[in-house]
């Protein structure tokens, strides 16, 4: 299987060695893009400062923000083109570990609930105006985030454990042949 199939098709089965390949993949795909999104912060004015030159600080004692949802969107923009590639990445090669699993890929939906979770927070934050002391004291943002949290951590846990740790099915199966086989365990 070439390196474009790993990484893009839905097709067939893959082993935990290609599966961790990945995983590489994305988190190198995440670094250069959080690295690029940087460049698009405004750090200068991102704490905002007191005429004696030290940050302001909130009612908890944190430094205030100054720069809006808006002010990062442009940051955003860069993150989202390099996501794009990286959700794909990851639904291919977890739908192909999957298989390998003997399990469709939609057991992958097991993990739905963090990602909404993460999409909830952008939607609150924007509708804010980026103001996060606002959402920490929302009992329904506090309660969303705990919930989609716990679930998010046992699906994690799912997802390392079946996916990322345990054997696949050795042989054929009905996702096709087994990717091992002829090959030591």
């Amino acid at each position: 299987m070439s390196f474009g199939q790993v990484m893009f098709s839905f097709q067939d089965r893959i082993g935990r060695g290609k599966f961790w390949l990945g995983v590489l993949m994305i988190v190198l795909l995440a670094i250069v893009g959080m690295i690029i999104a940087a460049f698009l912060v405004p750090w200068d004015r991102l704490v905002e400062v007191g005429a004696d030159g030290q940050p302001v600080l909130n009612e908890l004692g944190q430094p205030k923000f100054n720069v809006t949802f808006n002010d990062l969107l442009p940051a955003l923009g860069v993150y989202a083109v390099f996501y794009i590639p990286m959700l794909w990445i990851s639904l291919a090669t977890g739908v192909k570990r999957a298989h390998d699993r003997n399990k469709s890929g939609w057991w992958l939906l097991l993990l739905a609930p963090s990602t909404a979770g993460a999409l909830y927070t952008y939607y609150l934050l924007y509708r804010s105006g980026g103001d996060m002391l606002a959402l920490m004291t929302d009992p329904t943002y506090l309660t969303v985030q705990t919930v989609t949290t716990l679930v998010g951590l046992a699906a994690g846990i799912w997802w390392l454990v079946d996916l990322g740790i345990l054997e696949g099915t050795k042989g054929d199966n009905r996702f096709g042949p087994d990717p091992l086989a002829g090959k030591s365990r």
